[in-house]
């Protein structure tokens, strides 16, 4: 194995094993502290408008982190070692942010806390999303494919640990913020050393750049404002689901107050099978993500299906069927729409568009559960006993029309490339 395979896959397992760690570290606060620390502060209603405001305030972080660290990795160089500074840099912010909201006490310091971890972490996923495009292209594709089932790993590895030790979630939370400066800390460290190797008398020259190019196969590209808005869509669609999708379970069978706890849990855990399902076939067979726009109509096409399935199937096995559908269409999608954005970000404003593709996600986060509001209110507006159904089916249009514009609004690839045009791994 050549060098400069050796440090493309390095860079792809490094990307992924950091982002894991920084998704482990919010998720404590996310699934338990915040609602925990809001019932400490107020009382009835006044919990909830603390954990809205705490969670309004931290999407709106996000997205500023991504675009702001996003933007200020294409200064100063771009290699790998400025951008690994970067990842560093948004992950000692995060972790000022999570060490605030573990040992504050007041709501300024749980919603400035919260805030302030969102806007590093989110920057700094931006920043590991561009160094994951330096990569040559079967390691990011795959890459591309771990990065979204590793989200979910990255979530489940603390719900563990919560469910071990139930009463521990800010010593959880302030220990897996610690920890996820290990893998920037150690990057940087590498990259001096490598560099002082580089500098040393009968070192031959690294690769050049455009070697990297011929490996590269044509595909078939989205334009840059098509996949933003993609995936500001595909967001809102998951984040308003997520939200309202235990409350349609619980109105369908209000009498049995232990039936939508087990069949939420049931129909998550269908999804997550999908997914992963989804995600094993891609790891398998990276190269159907070099026609990306075909996997975006598939699992577009999907997902339509199973929200339309949700809003008109009444048993757990049809509604389970449906989330399995579900599942595999946000795989697909996820994957192809990251594979692509990091074949598609443009020459020396990679962070620009990779930290406005994260950002595009967060806002998504932010706009789902509002619109599934407005929606629910909407339709409870024409009928008093309306349930949930109108608000799958509204859900449903969103992924039929990204479907329309992905079959309609295509583009040849961009002549120059992030990873065919910009310093590669080695170039340090």
């Amino acid at each position: 194995m050549s060098n400069l395979e050796k440090n493309s896959r390095r860079n792809a397992i490094s990307v992924n094993l950091a982002k894991l760690l920084l998704l482990a570290a919010l998720t404590p606060p996310a699934v338990a502290g915040i609602a925990h620390r809001a019932t400490e502060l107020g009382a009835g209603l006044d919990v909830a408008a603390i954990v809205a405001v705490t969670a309004t305030i931290g999407s709106i972080c996000a997205v500023i982190g991504a675009l702001g660290l996003g933007a200020l990795s294409d200064l100063y160089g771009s290699t790998l070692r400025t951008r690994w500074m970067w990842v560093f840099t948004g992950t000692g912010i995060g972790t000022v942010g999570l060490t605030v909201l573990s040992i504050g006490d007041s709501r300024f310091t749980l919603v400035a806390g919260w805030g302030v971890a969102q806007l590093g972490y989110s920057g700094a996923m931006a920043v590991l999303r561009v160094i994951l495009a330096t990569s040559l292209p079967r390691h990011r594709r795959r890459g591309a494919v771990v990065a979204v089932l590793g989200g979910y790993a990255g979530i489940l590895i603390p719900l563990i640990v919560l469910l071990l030790l139930p009463g521990r979630i800010w010593e959880t939370t302030f220990g897996l913020s610690a920890l996820s400066l290990a893998v920037p800390m150690f990057f940087l460290i590498w990259t001096r050393r490598e560099l002082a190797q580089l500098s040393s008398p009968g070192v031959p020259a690294m690769t050049a750049p455009e070697q990297l190019h011929r490996d590269v196969r044509p595909t078939k590209q989205l334009s840059g404002v098509t996949l933003l808005a993609i995936q500001c869509a595909a967001h809102t669609v998951m984040a308003a689901f997520l939200s309202y999708h235990p409350l349609d379970l619980a109105d369908r069978v209000a009498a049995d107050v232990e039936f939508p706890v087990r069949s939420s849990v049931w129909v998550l855990v269908a999804a997550i099978v999908g997914l992963i399902a989804a995600s094993v076939t891609l790891l398998r067979h990276p190269q159907l993500l070099a026609n990306g726009r075909r996997i975006i109509l598939i699992g577009g096409t999907l997902l339509a299906v199973s929200l339309v399935m949700r809003a008109v199937c009444e048993p757990l096995p049809l509604v389970a069927s449906a989330a399995i559908l579900s599942g595999v269409a946000v795989g697909l999608n996820s994957s192809a729409l990251l594979s692509m954005a990091l074949e598609t970000a443009p020459l020396r404003r990679a962070g620009r568009f990779i930290g406005a593709f994260s950002a595009a996600g967060a806002l998504g986060q932010l706009i789902g559960p509002l619109a599934g509001l407005g929606i629910l209110g909407i339709a409870r507006m024409l009928e008093p006993d309306a349930g949930y159904g109108p608000l799958f089916f509204a859900l449903a249009l969103l992924p039929i029309v990204w479907v329309t514009l992905v079959a309609t609004m295509t583009r040849p690839r961009a002549s120059e490339s992030v990873y065919g045009t910009t310093r590669m791994p080695t170039d340090l």
